[in-house]
């Protein structure tokens, strides 16, 4: 890694490598992430894959994966066993610190059984516009809670994954709309301390996405919007963490929009040292400086693949932005690649506000 990086770039607890990780082999992902500088890795898979009912976003992505003659974990208790396994037959060739993750999208679907095997859990932040609450603070401030509430009988560590993505969303179309309030209110200092002090009375960790934003030009207004946003949280002195959201061997560089909003947010060690504090107890050690180098024999030989078909990808869990192979707008205001539709406004939002 280039040593002008930010060492918090280390740390990357968000990256899939269960069922949507296509073709590409797992150990592909921790030689990737290691040429990339990152010590820590946290990989994850998505907890719906393997509970039931089955939804309809699930049946299609194993549909998909068939098509493409992938051949999936089994969506059962036993496959995430086996998804854990790999993980863990991994390590000892790696390099660096891996940790087991799960992404729960529906935070009461889940049964406690599926929390034993995991390092640390993670819920994928959506749509809010379920949530009691009249501004977007309120309503996320609700959900983290909810999820706060399962994790802590687990005595797990916690990541809230992408807090701000499905808002940055609806953000982005009314820039191509014209219509774009300035970040401050659209994201108010007020939601910004409301999710904060939410996280911190559950002891959770907030993910700051960066998969969510390295697909636009630096100056891109929703970029703007990350800046103030994630400094706020700075500002809150909120536990954070980095995550790309990979779901495909990550490049070995940053896109500017990466580097910007860590520059300008103050987003630091600081966070990081904090990352480590409230990780360890589940096991993990979490280096401050790179880890050894990788013994020569991890097994990654693997001819390189075709790109793999589009999926579908779970509410409010669109699947990862161009992060993995940066390509910067022809303009300011060009949206980045698509990550799926915007959240539509929930029932009896305030005036102004999108309802998420």
């Amino acid at each position: 890694m280039d040593p002008s990086i930010p060492d918090v770039l280390r740390v990357d607890l968000h990256v899939h490598v269960g069922n949507e990780r296509w073709h590409h082999p797992l150990a592909a992902f921790v030689v990737a992430l290691r040429a990339r500088g990152v010590t820590v890795a946290g990989l994850v898979d998505h907890a719906e894959f393997y509970v039931e009912p089955k939804s309809d976003w699930v049946r299609s992505h194993y549909a998909a994966l068939t098509a493409a003659g992938v051949e999936p974990y089994p969506g059962t208790l036993d496959g995430l066993r086996t998804f854990y396994h790999d993980i863990e037959a991994l390590r000892p060739f790696a390099g660096l610190a891996v940790l087991k993750g799960l992404e729960v999208a529906d935070i009461e679907a889940v049964p406690e059984a599926f929390f034993e095997f995991p390092d640390y859990l993670a819920h994928c932040f959506g749509n809010v516009a379920d949530e009691d609450g009249p501004t977007f603070g309120h309503r996320a401030a609700a959900r983290v809670r909810r999820f706060g509430g399962r994790v802590r009988p687990t005595g797990k560590p916690g990541i809230v994954n992408h807090p701000f993505r499905a808002r940055s969303w609806v953000y982005r179309d009314l820039v191509e709309a014209g219509r774009a309030p300035p970040p401050h209110e659209f994201i108010t200092a007020d939601d910004v301390a409301r999710l904060a002090g939410a996280a911190a009375e559950e002891d959770l960790i907030l993910e700051v996405n960066y998969g969510a934003f390295a697909g636009y030009e630096a100056s891109h207004p929703v970029v703007d919007l990350y800046v103030h946003a994630v400094g706020r949280l700075v500002a809150c002195g909120a536990d954070l963490c980095l995550g790309s959201d990979s779901h495909r061997p990550p490049a070995d560089s940053f896109p500017p929009s990466v580097l910007r909003v860590l520059r300008e947010s103050g987003l630091g060690a600081a966070q990081v040292a904090r990352v480590r504090r409230l990780l360890e107890p589940a096991g993990a050690v979490l280096p401050a400086e790179a880890a050894a180098a990788a013994p020569a024999s991890l097994p990654v030989a693997a001819p390189p693949v075709e790109a793999e078909p589009e999926a579908p990808s779970p509410p409010g869990a669109a699947q990862s932005p161009a992060e993995e192979a940066p390509a910067a707008a022809s303009s300011s205001t060009a949206a980045a690649p698509a990550a799926g539709p915007a959240p539509l406004p929930g029932p009896g939002a305030p005036p102004g506000d999108p309802g998420i």
